[in-house]
């Protein structure tokens, strides 16, 4: 750190010191003594199931997109997502499903398990929901880096994943981030068609001996 400036310039890791104009860092690689001073904290619970068939049966194994809305046994709205065979994440008749929301309770098993009840069954009699295989519950803790509370102005910190299901706080946070960086750049300048792509022939050098034949 340079005291005089307020800035990182150098960052040492495996013995190496590394010299740098910014840093751009995860916040689980950043030392709580540089923690942003005002941090956003929300909590997600997740979950992963894994059953022999699938919740929304299709001829074609297709992808399934589900939001729960939230009623007397869930508490929570909740997001789920099952992929099979068709995309190579499983073995054939083998499904994964996926389920987060906001948590409500900080416990991912208690927001989660009704959703589970509702999708699997749990028991050895005939059902026509799929068996439940595997489960797997956890907690993540999404925290918002606003740049404008670090304690340097050169360092940035990103946020980790968050409950969206596409990347525009990713790319967004990602513009802000190389708009500071860099001001006068374009962010993600458009790459060209290839009819616009021209290529240079090389040239070949002839001699007179050449020419004359």
């Amino acid at each position: 750190m340079d005291a005089t400036s307020d800035k990182v310039t150098h960052v040492i890791t495996d013995e190496q010191k590394i010299k740098c104009n910014f840093l751009v860092t995860a916040l689980s690689q950043t030392p709580r003594s540089l923690f942003p001073g005002n941090l956003t904290k929300t909590i997600l619970s997740k979950a992963i199931f894994i059953s022999d068939g699938s919740i929304k049966a299709s001829s074609k194994n297709e992808v399934t997109f589900l939001r729960l809305v939230p009623d007397e046994n869930i508490s929570l709205p909740v997001t789920v997502l099952e992929v099979g065979s068709n995309v190579h994440v499983s073995p054939q008749n083998i499904f994964v499903v996926y389920c987060w929301g906001l948590s409500q309770s900080e416990d991912s098993k208690k927001d989660l398990l009704p959703v589970a009840k509702k999708l699997f069954n749990f028991t050895n009699e005939n059902s026509e929901k799929p068996k439940l295989l595997w489960s797997c519950y956890y907690n993540q803790v999404f925290v918002e880096c606003n740049p404008d509370c670090l304690p340097h102005k050169n360092m940035f910190i990103v946020s980790p994943p968050s409950n969206e299901l596409d990347y525009d706080f990713a790319i967004s946070e990602a513009k802000k981030i190389f708009s500071s960086m860099f001001p006068n750049e374009e962010f993600l300048p458009r790459a060209p068609d290839p009819e616009e792509i021209i290529l240079d022939e090389p040239q070949i050098e002839t001699s007179e001996n050449d020419r004359l034949h």
